[in-house]
């Protein structure tokens, strides 16, 4: 009886185990799994993107104008982007219109246009969920409103590096605290309020960035949804 009761008891908790292991979450075993959110960040693991492989990444822009618009912004974030993640991304002069409606080869194609009314970046991601390529498309209107911000400078550095984040993974997180709040939050009143640090990622972002590079050398949960929906 002695030996039944031990076999059974070993039964259960080898399924309550199976059933911990198998169970979707989020933020389950960090150690071992990929984690997607935290307070402050979001990673875009709702349209696929898992992590941010080594591979170096390029910037190119559709036209000759958003070449000339946009280049000084693209320029600042790659650094930040270098910075938080290790990775190289080149701000190159290349003007293209890509083949294709997600771009690959780690490239981003970045747009100045009147034909939208809100800037939006796709997530574009290999197989195993590395971030790939992303179109980002600025909108033209809301590049020259000043009410957005009080300013067109600070308005500028702010949509570029919020929606380059995209392209590298980032989504708005749902949860976060103040002083200051993400850049990603999903509004123009995220982040650093001057001029000067307008462009720079906030800790809560730099959070997420470096759980994009962590992600890369760790299991994702049983489960994931994948999509490539443009995220404002």
């Amino acid at each position: 009886m002695k030996t039944r009761i031990a076999a059974q008891t070993a039964f259960a908790v080898t399924l309550a185990a199976a059933a911990v292991i198998g169970t979707p979450h989020r933020g389950h075993a960090a150690t071992l799994f990929q984690v997607y959110e935290g307070t402050g960040w979001n990673i875009a693991d709702g349209n696929g993107v898992r992590y941010l492989d080594t591979n170096p990444w390029k910037i190119v822009f559709y036209d000759s104008t958003s070449r000339t618009k946009l280049t000084p912004y693209a320029k600042l974030t790659a650094a930040h982007v270098k910075t938080h993640t290790g990775l190289t991304v080149t701000v190159t002069t290349t003007l293209t219109k890509g083949a294709t409606t997600c771009p690959t080869g780690h490239t981003i194609i970045m747009r100045l246009t009147s034909t939208i009314t809100r800037s939006a970046a796709s997530q574009c991601h290999t197989a195993t969920g590395a971030a790939d390529g992303s179109r980002a498309n600025f909108a033209l209107g809301n590049w020259t409103n000043t009410t957005l911000s009080g300013s067109h400078e600070i308005y500028h550095r702010k949509v570029v590096s919020h929606e380059l984040a995209h392209s590298f993974g980032l989504t708005h997180p749902h949860t976060w605290t103040s002083n200051p709040s993400p850049l990603m939050r999903g509004d123009i009143w995220g982040g650093y309020k001057t001029v000067t640090y307008a462009d720079d990622y906030t800790p809560q972002d730099v959070t997420g960035f470096k759980n994009l590079v962590a992600n890369r050398t760790k299991l994702p949960p049983p489960t994931t949804a994948t999509a490539t929906e443009p995220v404002q």
